[in-house]
C-alpha cells in the first residue's frame, strides 16, 4: 500500500511540474528605461527588466539583431536586473525587449520600448509625457495548477483515510478473534465434560 500511495504521489507531483513548464505560466517581464526612455546623446540610461521571483537569467535582445543584445546571470535569484547603456548614441536607439528564465521556464517577451536618442537637453520639442511604462498586466491565471494540487491533495487525503480504517479495522478484527479464542477456551475449561 505504501508503495502505491508513493507512485500517486510522484504522479501527481510530475504532472505538477510538467504543467507548470509549460509556456505561459510565466507572468510577462516589464521593460522600462531611467531616467526615461528619451535619452539625450552622450548620456547613460539603465534598462530595467523585471520579471517574476527567482529569475534565474535575464536576456534583452534590440529589434533588428538576430543576437542578444545583453545577457545578465544575477548573483543571487532575483526578480530583476539592470543593463547599462553608458553613452547614448543613434546607434543604440531602437525598439528593445527582454525575457527572463526561471526554474519554471522561458518568459515570453516584454512589451517593446522605444529608446529615442537626442542631440541636447534643451530641445525645440517636446514629448508628450509617457505614462508609467509598466502595462497593466492582468495577474496570472493560474486555477489550472491550483486545481491540480488541490486534486492531488485530496488523493492523498483519501490514501491516508483509507489506510487508517484499514489499520483500525484489521487491529479491531484481530481483538475480536483474541476475544473469541478466550471465550471458547473459558467454556472448554470450565465447562461440562
Amino acid at each position: 500500500m505504501a508503495l502505491a500511495l508513493a507512485a500517486l504521489l510522484y504522479i501527481g507531483l510530475s504532472i505538477d511540474s510538467a504543467a507548470q513548464g509549460q509556456g505561459g505560466s510565466l507572468p510577462r517581464p516589464v521593460l522600462r528605461a531611467e531616467p526615461g526612455s528619451v535619452v539625450v546623446r552622450g548620456s547613460t540610461v539603465t534598462l530595467w527588466c523585471e520579471g517574476a521571483w527567482k529569475a534565474q537569467e535575464f536576456r534583452l535582445y534590440k529589434e533588428g539583431h538576430k543576437d542578444r543584445w545583453s545577457s545578465k546571470i544575477p548573483g543571487t535569484p532575483g526578480n530583476r536586473t539592470a543593463f547599462f547603456i553608458w553613452s547614448m548614441t543613434k546607434d543604440n536607439a531602437g525598439r528593445y525587449f527582454c525575457f527572463y528564465q526561471s526554474p519554471a521556464g522561458w518568459s515570453d517577451h516584454s512589451e517593446p520600448l522605444e529608446l529615442v536618442v537626442t542631440e541636447n537637453s534643451s530641445n525645440s520639442f517636446t514629448l508628450p509625457s509617457e505614462p508609467d511604462s509598466r502595462p497593466n498586466c492582468p495577474p496570472a491565471d493560474h486555477t489550472a495548477q491550483n486545481l491540480l494540487r488541490l486534486g492531488l491533495a485530496l488523493l492523498v487525503l483519501v490514501a491516508l483515510v483509507w489506510l487508517l480504517a484499514e489499520d483500525w479495522l484489521s487491529r479491531k478484527k484481530c481483538r475480536l478473534e483474541l476475544q473469541a479464542g478466550d471465550v471458547g477456551d473459558g467454556r472448554r475449561l470450565g465447562g461440562p465434560g
